[in-house]
């Protein structure tokens, strides 16, 4: 997971979509299935 991807930008990793999401400065991602 060392690929940085813009803030809520979708992303498909190993078939679940993952919500880079900005909270508190930090990067999360939100698994959304």
């Amino acid at each position: 997971m060392a690929e940085q991807h813009k803030p809520g930008e979708k992303v498909q990793t190993s078939g679940i979509y993952k919500v880079v999401t900005e909270s508190d400065g930090r990067t999360g991602f939100e698994v959304t299935r």
